[in-house]
């Protein structure tokens, strides 16, 4: 199945920051081995932060200082443990797809579409830091801006057609003039959203934000630049909106396919004319620059491709 774009939007609600979480990864040693493993710096090294386990039960949390091989001991600031009484090591290290969360800054927030925009994931990890607004869109954006203003990341989800209509006067002027850190997540953009008709669908919204002072906009055209935008929104400083689409979309990137905001990436080359497209019309435009150049892969003739 492929995966739709909005399930990256609350992945990354759950994984964005990916530096900034930590998990205890326990590796069970026999004395023998923890001994050669850790004197020779193949397991510890300097700055790592572990739980060591010795033979009497005890746990011992610390940074790494040291690996003092003359005295046979892992020194930390505080204290030192012999490495012939290590039987378990738990090191720390990065735990990839569910970290965003984690960052203490970050709030989640939805104005009763917590399913809808997926979004409940996010609120079930940590209820703490999630706020359901309600079908209340106008004051979701005064109120994400009020948290950035005191120093949080929020990142509220809602229709695309509510976050970027209903609500333009409250991002224009509650979040995009003071430039605050506010990340909008919207859903179910263009006609994607089908049957609900056309009050939700969301025609205008890149053409409105994009000419709001201080707004950032990405309209990612698959999964994985979904989840790398979200990556982006949260690392940038300043008010960002990402454009979701509804229905499942061909993946036509991978994880190591580049990303860089504010930057198109070129998905064929060639030397006729160029196609410029975003979100699913990426897609689109590939499958019509193969109709056009169907041996481009041996050729430059053709359209190029640029999402």
């Amino acid at each position: 199945m492929t995966p739709r774009m909005r399930n990256a939007f609350a992945m990354l609600l759950c994984a964005a920051n990916v530096a900034a979480c930590t998990t205890l990864a326990p590796v069970q040693l026999a004395t023998d081995d923890a001994q050669q493993a850790i004197a020779t710096g193949e397991l510890l090294k300097p700055g790592n932060k572990v739980r060591l386990i010795t033979t009497d039960g005890r746990a011992h949390d610390f940074a790494v200082v040291a690996i003092d091989t003359a005295e046979g001991t892992v020194e930390g600031e505080k204290e030192s443990v012999r490495i012939a009484d290590i039987v378990t090591v738990e090191k720390r290290k990065p735990s990839v797809g569910k970290t965003l969360g984690l960052v203490l800054g970050i709030v989640g927030q939805v104005g009763d579409l917590a399913e809808s925009t997926m979004v409940h994931f996010f609120a079930e990890r940590f209820p703490e830091r999630f706020i359901e607004v309600g079908i209340a869109e106008q004051n979701m954006m005064c109120v994400a801006g009020g948290l950035a203003a005191m120093g949080k990341i929020p990142f509220l989800a809602t229709y695309g057609a509510f976050a970027s209509c209903r609500s333009a006067d409250q991002m224009r002027v509650t979040v995009a003039y003071s430039n605050l850190n506010v990340k909008i997540g919207g859903a179910h953009g263009g006609i994607s959203v089908g049957p609900d008709g056309a009050t939700h669908q969301a025609m205008e919204e890149i053409s409105i934000v994009r000419s709001i002072p201080n707004m950032g906009i990405v309209v990612p055209c698959d999964f994985w630049e979904a989840y790398k935008a979200t990556v982006a929104a949260a690392k940038h400083e300043g008010p960002m909106y990402i454009r979701f689409g509804r229905e499942d979309v061909p993946v036509v990137t991978d994880k190591g396919t580049p990303f860089t905001l504010g930057k198109a990436e070129v998905f064929a080359e060639g030397s006729d004319l160029s196609i410029l497209a975003c979100g699913v019309m990426v897609y689109e435009a590939l499958r019509a620059e193969g109709a056009a150049a169907p041996d481009h892969a041996a050729s430059s003739a053709g359209p190029a491709v640029l999402g």
